[in-house]
């Protein structure tokens, strides 16, 4: 059967129609999103902006708020540490618990974060929560696990163990559960409020196990401290509450495993000045840094300056705190009568002024003052 070839003309004017058709098509999809854009900026410039918690608008600026996302670089403990210590100077570190940037934020970090920062290998951590239950707390079946900041300070507390030694099931079973953040404040103020020494004591026992002295202080002994500070406005003779809760506190930073101190690393001293009774603060500072293998040593509350050089010229130490809560006991002698020795001398405490005195060093929060002392040279 033969077939008719189709004349030239017939099938330039197929090709031109197709070309035409699939032109209207692109023409019509392009005016159909740029109505739709239209409608949608409308309907944006009409509705009033919602507040989010931060205060700031919600939803009527997604542009610049994605480019924000991106732009905002990701920085972990092993990277931004210092830095971030340097920032949160400006929180304050009192021992009434006031913050003034309020408490820890609760940042997700991914699996290869953390395992990044562990130096320890993805499918390590995957490992240890399906064996020992030791990961994330806030993940949902089907979604990405996010690791909070407690989650982080329990799996460095079992990898320090593990690296001490121990095997991972024992490790698991030392930091014990996941603990918490409301809970334990709750149970801690209502135990301080009833006088328990006992109860305070096992609360805040369990989470310096379970979250190391850092976190512990600023997310539990900080704002139960503020509370019962406040208790104290509306009952002024509940001071007793205070005193409960401070002994706990204590005592409870005195039963923190402290490892030896490495060889020849620096040593820090750490006193009140004279007239100054606030020791709280620096004992949370000697649990912290002896966490850390840093050789620490306290002289404790109201040290006179001639017992602070006799001290400085019997120890060498390499830096010294001096912690003063209120500006009538933040007296400059006792700094200067440090000049004479090749020491780096540290001022903490709400007591002395924000700026930095001319030859020390400034820290207003415990994490600032572990960063700093941790390298004290640097």
């Amino acid at each position: 059967m033969c077939r008719t070839r189709p004349s030239s003309d017939s099938v330039d004017g197929g090709i031109d129609r197709r070309r035409r058709s699939s032109s209207d098509r692109s023409s019509h999809f392009i005016a159909r999103v740029a109505r739709w854009k239209s409608r949608k900026a409308r309907s944006i410039s009409r509705s009033p902006p919602v507040s989010g918690g931060s205060g700031r608008s919600v939803g009527t600026d997604v542009s610049s708020r994605e480019q924000n996302r991106r732009d905002r670089p990701v920085v972990g403990p092993a990277r931004g540490y210092r830095r971030a210590a340097g920032r949160a100077g400006e929180q304050g570190w009192c021992e009434d618990g006031g913050v003034n940037g309020g408490p820890v934020g609760r940042s997700a970090w991914t699996a290869g974060q953390v395992a990044r920062h562990l130096r320890i290998a993805e499918s390590t951590l995957r490992s240890w929560h399906r064996r020992y239950g030791v990961g994330p707390r806030a993940s949902r079946p089907g979604s990405y696990r996010r690791y909070t900041a407690e989650d982080i300070a329990r799996l460095q507390r079992m990898h320090d163990l593990i690296r001490a030694g121990m095997l991972p099931s024992d490790a698991a079973q030392t930091i014990g559960g996941p603990v918490p953040v409301e809970r334990p404040l709750e149970e801690l103020v209502a135990a301080a409020r009833e006088l328990d020494n006992a109860r305070c004591l096992a609360v805040l026992e369990q989470a310096f196990a379970g979250w190391g002295v850092v976190p512990a202080w600023e997310r539990l002994c900080q704002p139960a401290l503020k509370v019962i500070d406040a208790d104290q406005r509306t009952e002024p003779d509940c001071v007793d509450r205070e005193h409960v809760l401070s002994w706990a506190v204590t005592a409870a930073l005195h039963r923190v495993d402290r490892p030896p101190a490495e060889p020849g690393r620096p040593l820090v001293l750490l006193a009140c000045v004279e007239a100054e009774q606030h020791t709280l603060p620096l004992e949370a500072l000697a649990a912290a840094l002896a966490q850390h293998r840093v050789a620490v040593r306290m002289l404790g509350a109201a040290v006179p300056t001639t017992t602070l050089v006799h001290a400085v010229a019997a120890a060498r130490p390499t830096a010294v705190v001096l912690w003063a809560q209120s500006p009538a006991t933040a007296r400059l002698d006792a700094i200067r009568a440090l000049g004479a020795f090749p020491v780096t001398r540290v001022t903490a405490g709400p007591g002395w002024p924000r700026g930095r005195l001319s030859g020390t060093e400034r820290v207003a929060t415990l994490p600032a003052a572990v960063a700093l002392l941790l390298d004290p040279a640097g």
